[in-house]
């Protein structure tokens, strides 16, 4: 909560520029930043709010073969006493 707090008030901190855009990080003004922030913000509350924890099932979007694949392979390191002088 104590985030959420805290995002807001950034967000409210802003308010007086609006109008101001800095089209190297987006076409958007921040007045339309600050708005469409808010809009996920109600969003997901309003998620949270409807949703019941014992309801929940898991539920992954890829194939059931691919599920026991390792999609990511990261090398071996080994070490060994004598690497430790």
């Amino acid at each position: 909560m104590e985030k959420i707090v805290k995002q807001l008030a950034e967000l409210s901190a802003n308010v007086s520029q609006l109008d101001r855009q800095n089209v190297t990080v987006s076409n958007a003004s921040i007045g339309w930043q600050i708005d469409h922030s808010l809009r996920v913000m109600n969003q997901i509350i309003a998620a949270l709010i409807r949703s019941n924890p014992d309801e929940y099932k898991p539920k992954f979007n890829w194939p059931e073969e691919r599920a026991t694949e390792t999609l990511i392979s990261l090398p071996t390191l080994e070490v060994s006493m004598e690497d430790q002088s």
